[in-house]
């Protein structure tokens, strides 16, 4: 009798072990699976990626036609769809980085039903110069919990009503673009190189999905 109890513990305590260990990794899983990306991306190379200034009395705290113009042919060389006018139920944000120097990078995260899609593109220009071709195309899941963590910081940020543009540039640096959509509401951040001093939890927010993307960069590389 004792020897049956021993077998049924042993036995009920492997099938927790192996219980605990597959919700472990269920995330690392989803993050193996194959994902297709079916966006639909703009085929005219001169479309803007954000509303266009209609009169001078509206261009308070809007993007400018001259930034609108550069970020709109960096955005159409990674092959980015438009989001301002996105006719799609899911929920949306977009960080495109512009360095200087270093080639052009957007993440992009979709949220669909509480699917978590993430997709990097990377092309092999620069921002400051030259738009390249694309060079990363990748999506793949992220977990609901990095879902929520990211949502987390867009509120701290108090996102959804913070001002679209800041009166901050440089000559050397990069711009950090953060974009959203849900349902009819659309908006954008643009921060000039965001640092530990200025612009810090946005600039933690971006951060955070770099983290996600796995990209593998130097340290120089960050600015």
């Amino acid at each position: 009798m004792k020897k049956i109890f021993a077998i049924i513990f042993f036995l009920t305590g492997f099938f927790l072990f192996i219980s605990c260990n597959w919700k472990q990794s269920s995330d690392d899983i989803r993050k193996s699976e194959k994902v297709v990306d079916y966006s639909i991306i703009p085929t005219d190379s001169n479309i803007l990626y954000f509303p266009a200034v209609k009169l001078a009395s509206d261009s308070a705290d809007q993007l400018n036609k001259f930034n609108n113009e550069w970020y709109s042919k960096m955005l159409f060389a990674l092959h980015e769809p438009v989001l301002f006018n996105l006719n799609d139920s899911s929920k949306v944000f977009r960080f495109t980085w512009l360095r200087t120097f270093n080639n052009p990078i957007s993440i992009r995260i979709n949220n669909y039903n509480q699917k978590i899609v993430m997709t990097l593109k990377i092309s092999d220009g620069s921002g400051g110069f030259e738009r390249g071709k694309l060079i990363v195309d990748t999506s793949f899941y992220i977990s609901k919990k990095e879902w929520e963590i990211f949502e987390s910081k867009i509120t701290k940020i108090n996102f959804w009503k913070k001002n679209q543009t800041e009166e901050v540039e440089g000559k050397d640096g990069s711009e950090w673009i953060l974009e959203g959509k849900k349902s009819n509401l659309y908006h954008f951040v643009d921060r000039w190189s965001p640092n530990d001093n200025r612009n810090q939890d946005f600039k933690d927010c971006c951060d955070y999905l770099i983290y996600l993307s796995n990209i593998q960069l130097k340290v120089k590389e960050i600015y």
